[in-house]
Formats: structure tokens, C-alpha cells, sequence
């Protein structure tokens, strides 16, 4: 098998847009495999590669439209003997594209830059890579692997729902650990450590009259374990031992946050009698 080099792909590169401007449906179509995703800048969904191919022939391709592109210097990075990555800048323009029921409109794209992934296949024809196949996921001809539906396989969008989801669990989480650290930090009875990054937050109890605090953030931990209304652990930062609540559950909601200040304001102030 012949190794993949920079002229290779800008040889692609080339047939790629000789083959859209001079509208060759045929030759354009040889870019996208059936099993592809493909999801443009302005597009507003994702595509598998033989629709996104289709529909581009339909808009660009017929006999009325005329499509023009200006390519500037081509950069090729090698990344293994069958793979590479390329990026240049480009200008496009395209008159009487189709546009279903809208009729036909002029595009331009003036000074933009792509990047693509190139893989050489075994049979030494080179294409874009505008879909996944890593050896780790085997497929067969254009029969989808289980994985491409799964959480972590979502590049493609094929698990845009999922990914969805966790992030809005994520952020709930992060919001729940600022409101506490506001809360905590307009109470001078508490002292925050640090402001939260992500869902964690480290502070102390430190009530006017107690002379060891280590000691007794040390017990209030286990005062509150012991309690069990809510759950948080000691820890140490810069070699002083502390509270941490780090917000995890997505049930959790904003009254329970505000909750977890006034157990820990109880049982600490319980402490100290």
C-alpha cells in the first residue's frame, strides 16, 4: 500500500471543487460515502453523505447555476503513513442556487478556511473523511456499528440528545455550587476557599469563639454525616481541613441548595454551645 503524501491530497483537493464548479454530479457524488454524517457551518441539521451529496447536486448543479471558487495556499500535515490533515483558505460564489420553494438565491463565502481529514483506503484511492472509520470500530460496508449510537460516538450528531442532556445536567450542577458559594460568602460565619469552577465548592465554618477550626470543621463534617439530611465530606486545602459539597445528582433542586446552608449553619452552631 502507498503512503499518503501533501500532493496527493492537494491533487483531491483540486478534483473536489473541479468536480462542484464544472457541476459534475457524477464526480461529486464520489466524495461522500453512503454511511457518512455531514454537518455544514450553515446547515441546520446533520446529514448522511448520500442526501447531503443529492441535495447539492440539486441546488448547484443544474443547468442555470454557475458556481466559482478561488483556493488559496494549501497546508498539508501528514499524521500517519494513511492519513493527513489539510487546511486552506478559499472564496466562493454561486449564482440561481435552488432553494426549493424560496426559488433560487446568490451565495458568497469571501475569505473563509476549511479543514479536512484525509485517509488513504486500500485500494489507494484517496477521499475525504467526512464520516468515521476507526479500526476499533468495525463496519461492515455501510452497515452502521451499534457504537455510532452510542454517548461517546457523538461527533456525527448521532447522539446529539444525549450530549444534550449531560450538558444541561452539567451547568445545573455548576449553577448549584455559585449559588451556594454566594450564599456562603455573604455569611461571615463561613469563609469560601475558592470560587467553584466546576460542581465542587471547599469553605469553612468559622463561628466567632472557636479557637480551633481544623478541629471543628473535622467533627462538623461528621456531625452532618452522622445527621443525614445531607451529604458532604472533609477535605483539606493549603493544609487547612474544610468542607467540600460537590452537586452531582440532577434532581437536586435550587430549595435543596439553599437547604444544605442551613443544616450545616444547625449542627454547627450546635457544635458550639
Amino acid at each position: 500500500m502507498s503512503r499518503i503524501t501533501p500532493s496527493m491530497v492537494e491533487h483531491e483537493i483540486q478534483r473536489f471543487w473541479s468536480a462542484f464548479c464544472s457541476k459534475s454530479v457524477e464526480q461529486f457524488s464520489q466524495f461522500y460515502s453512503p454511511s457518512s454524517v455531514v454537518f455544514g457551518p450553515a446547515a441546520e441539521r446533520a446529514e448522511s453523505g448520500s442526501v447531503a451529496s443529492m441535495r447539492r447536486a440539486r441546488e448547484y448543479m443544474h443547468p442555470e447555476a454557475k458556481v466559482t471558487v478561488s483556493l488559496g495556499h494549501i497546508e498539508v500535515q501528514t499524521l500517519s503513513d494513511t492519513t493527513a490533515v489539510a487546511s486552506y483558505p478559499y472564496s466562493f460564489a454561486a449564482r440561481n442556487v435552488a432553494k426549493d420553494f424560496r426559488g433560487s438565491v446568490d451565495q458568497v463565502v469571501d475569505h473563509a478556511r476549511v479543514t479536512q481529514v484525509f485517509e488513504l483506503r486500500d485500494d489507494g484511492a484517496l477521499q475525504a473523511s467526512f464520516g468515521h472509520r476507526e479500526t476499533y470500530m468495525l463496519h461492515r460496508g455501510d452497515a452502521h456499528n451499534p457504537v455510532d449510537r452510542t454517548l461517546e460516538y457523538s461527533r456525527p450528531f448521532n447522539s446529539l440528545k444525549l450530549w444534550m442532556a449531560l450538558r444541561a445536567w452539567i451547568e445545573r450542577s455548576m449553577r448549584h455550587a455559585r449559588r451556594l458559594a454566594d450564599v456562603l460568602d455573604a455569611d461571615p460565619a463561613f469563609e469560601i476557599l475558592h470560587r467553584p469552577q466546576l460542581s465542587a465548592l471547599c469553605f469553612r465554618h468559622r463561628p466567632d469563639g472557636v479557637p480551633g477550626l481544623d478541629e471543628h470543621n473535622r467533627r462538623l463534617a461528621q456531625a452532618i454525616q452522622a445527621d443525614g439530611r445531607v451529604y458532604l465530606a472533609p477535605a483539606a486545602v493549603d493544609g487547612r481541613v474544610c468542607l467540600r459539597v460537590c452537586f452531582v445528582n440532577f434532581r437536586t433542586t435550587d430549595e435543596q441548595v439553599d437547604d444544605v446552608v442551613a443544616v450545616i449553619r444547625e449542627l454547627g452552631d450546635r457544635l458550639t454551645m
